[in-house]
Formats: C-alpha cells, structure tokens, sequence
C-alpha cells in the first residue's frame, strides 16, 4: 500500500495492490487512516486473514489502520527500504553532529571534516 499525489496542490490517493496477483485493490482519496480502513472494512474477514505481509511506507495513519484492522498486523508490516534507509541515515547524521559539537566542546576536533567521508 502507498499514497501517490497528484496535481500540484498536494491531492493524495491511497492505493492497496496485491503484488502476487498484480492488481489494485483499493484506491480513495486521502492518505489518512480512514483512507486505508475503508479497505479493510470492504475485505472479508477470510481475506484478512491471509494476508502474509503488506509493505507500507513509515506513514503512521496507514500504520494505525493496518493494526487496528488486520489480525497479527505487528508481525505482517513490512517497511519498504527507502523509508528505513532515510530514518537510518538521519539518525546517523544526528548522533555524529552531537559527536561532533561535544568533541569540539572539549577541544578535540577528531571528527572534523569527517560528515561525508
């Protein structure tokens, strides 16, 4: 599942596909949680309950829809690797200027120029 935007006013649609069978399932305007419930709330139970693994970005509207709508949803989400190297390499950048200015507070200057190594 993913949101795509349109237009050049920010106008988001959320979309639900199923890889293995290589069609939409759902699309409705918005990317909040309601967008995504709507989905649910549409699947048969049965349905639900096969589902393995749904891949989602880190969107916390579409990460509360999946757990309040699917059985086991903690164990079945998926984040897709774009999003995990992003939150990683802000953390990493974070964690090196604290490094960096504590060090420099102290006199030391071993991580100067060493950002973008």
């Amino acid at each position: 599942m993913d949101e795509t935007s349109f237009q050049k006013r920010h106008e988001y649609v959320t979309a639900v596909a199923d890889r293995e069978g290589g069609v939409v399932k759902h699309v409705a305007d918005g990317r909040g949680k309601e967008a995504l419930a709507a989905y649910f709330e549409t699947s048969a139970q049965e349905e639900l309950a096969q589902v393995d693994t749904v891949a989602m970005d880190m969107w916390g509207p579409y990460i509360a829809a999946t757990l309040t709508a699917l059985p086991d949803a903690e164990g079945k989400i998926a984040f897709d690797k774009f999003h995990v190297a992003m939150h990683l390499g802000a953390a990493v950048d974070r964690v090196h200027r604290e490094e960096s200015q504590l060090l420099q507070g102290r006199g030391e200057e071993s991580l100067k120029g060493t950002r973008h190594w």
